[in-house]
């Protein structure tokens, strides 16, 4: 994103900043995805310490590596950018400066090199700290598949990793500062340009067809090798690998493209197109949605069912609601008021008797009962009675659930038993090696009374209320391995493993 002020373009770095502020037998119960990538995108040995406006690069065996004015957690290429007396330079892993520090701004080495402040304008040097690109542009926005977004007298253009302006600073900068513009992906980068909105290649050509009035985008241009688009407030795609306009924008509403197929809304009525744009589930239900494992469900006359990818309907519209589509061969459905889980021959496997949907995560579902959390197995074995506190449950990950009972926390594993108790503090121990359980953990809702943790490769950063809200180290059997005495513990992202993961799982 670029914002546009007195033709100058404001510096917008995507820094994650993470504030990572997770043995006794005794049992809950009376009688005793995605794509997961196996990557850490911590730095494994490496924490931030943020106390008394002095920043600190610890191990985690709490020795103190060196200290700074301030520094960026996002490590590349083997350097950190670190301010120093006001000025940033670079350190290794080992807290060492190995670039001295002389600029007003500097970025992650990204593709070997970094974008680099002096004065007012931006240039780039080496892993070796020699200037490459004099200071010439206004702005940098990012980088992505081996080219940076620059900006000078107002334009947009790219260079590649030696410094070369490859697309020369043409392109105009849109007044919806929001916009997907500017990043490559698949080759292929949005562009504003003449009022609206086209697709260059990596030579700076224009191959898309036509001017549109928005491309759509979630996680990144394209979606199953389409590119959603907006003209005239309807709906069209433009496929990926040559810019060519696939499917004139005529619909209401699409989705992304997912597994070779589109839902898509045309005068009220929905159905589901291939790339080509032909109907594969004629639009004549008044929804249709979830499509997964082969299976969507579709609304029809205020009921749900299901049909399978040729539009067949494989369980009669009979439901009063659908909580998500088929999961490992399994669907939440509401009937009668209540929730329950059916197979895909609608039989229920879990009996609609739940006052809510029920979550399954790493094959265990969490259900309320009476405004209590407890959880089942996909057979409908009741595993941990619903006597949990929500606000202090966490699900089902790697083979664990946490919550907060009378006080303590504890893990639980999938016979309902207690196997570590860890005190007062917050515990989210499985955040570890899967860019997908990262997220979902990132978005995650937590009180505010509840001291903010999040975990990794078996320790977890934690806050102590008792000692002051301060931040310490404890391990996944609860052994305290950094007593709680800095102020923020902040994890160092590896941007080279989380790059080769964004890539693996978009």
């Amino acid at each position: 994103m670029i914002e546009k002020n007195n033709k100058h373009i404001i510096l917008l770095f995507v820094i994650i900043v993470l504030f990572l502020n997770g043995c006794s037998k005794n049992s809950l119960n009376s009688e005793s995805d995605d794509v997961v990538v196996k990557d850490d995108i911590f730095v494994n040995d490496l924490i931030i310490s943020r106390n008394d406006n002095k920043v600190t690069l610890i191990s985690i065996n709490d020795e103190v590596l060196n200290e700074f004015d301030n520094i960026n957690p996002i490590l590349a290429n083997g350097l950190i950018a670190v301010k120093i007396k006001g000025a940033w330079g670079y350190a290794n892993k080992q807290g060492e400066v190995v670039i001295s520090p002389g600029y007003m701004d500097g970025s992650p080495f990204l593709g070997k090199i970094a974008a680099v402040k002096i004065k007012d304008k931006f240039g780039f040097i080496d892993l070796k700290g020699n200037l490459i690109v004099e200071p010439q542009y206004e702005g940098v926005a990012g980088y992505n598949e081996g080219l940076w977004t620059v900006g000078k007298n107002g334009l947009i253009g790219f260079i590649d990793e030696s410094g070369n302006e490859v697309i020369q600073c043409q392109f105009a900068i849109p007044n919806d500062i929001y916009s997907p513009v500017y990043k490559f992906t698949d080759g292929l980068a949005a562009v504003y340009i003449d009022g609206g909105y086209a697709l260059i290649d990596k030579k700076g050509n224009i191959v898309s067809e036509d001017i549109v009035d928005s491309f759509v985008v979630g996680r990144k241009l394209s979606n199953d090798g389409m590119i959603k688009f907006m003209k005239d407030d309807r709906y069209g795609f433009i496929n990926a690998k040559d810019g060519k306009t696939a499917i004139q924008a005529l619909y209401d509403y699409a989705e992304d493209f997912s597994n070779g197929l589109s839902c898509v809304e045309l005068e009220g009525k929905w159905g589901c197109i291939n790339k080509e744009g032909n109907y594969v589930i004629e639009p004549v239900y008044d929804y249709i949605g979830g499509l997964s494992e082969g299976v969507a469900y579709v609304m029809i006359d205020e009921k749900y069912g299901f049909v399978d990818k040729s539009g067949k309907i494989i369980i009669e519209p009979i439901y009063d609601d659908v909580a998500y589509g088929f999961s490992d061969g399994l669907a939440c459905v509401k009937k009668d008021g209540k929730f329950g889980v059916i197979d895909k021959e609608g039989k229920f496997v879990i009996q609609p008797i739940y006052e809510s949907n029920i979550t399954f995560s790493d094959g265990m579902g969490m259900f309320f009962e009476n405004d209590k959390v407890g959880f089942i197995d996909t057979q409908g074995n009741i595993i941990v009675k619903p006597e949990l506190d929500p606000k202090y449950v966490r699900p089902f990950s790697n083979g664990y659930a946490y919550s907060k009972i009378e006080d303590v926390w504890h893990r639980i594993n999938k016979k309902g038993e207690i196997v570590t108790t860890y005190g007062d503090e917050s515990v989210d121990m499985d955040v570890n090696k899967s860019y997908t359980s990262f997220m979902a953990s990132m978005r995650e809702f937590y009180d505010n009374d509840l001291d903010l943790v999040f975990g990794y490769d078996g320790y977890a950063i934690f806050y102590d209320s008792d000692a002051g809200y301060n931040a310490g180290i404890i391990s996944r059997d609860g052994e305290i391995i950094i007593e709680p005495k800095y102020g923020v513990l902040e994890r160092i992202i590896d941007n080279d493993v989380l790059d080769k993961i964004l890539k693996l799982q978009w």
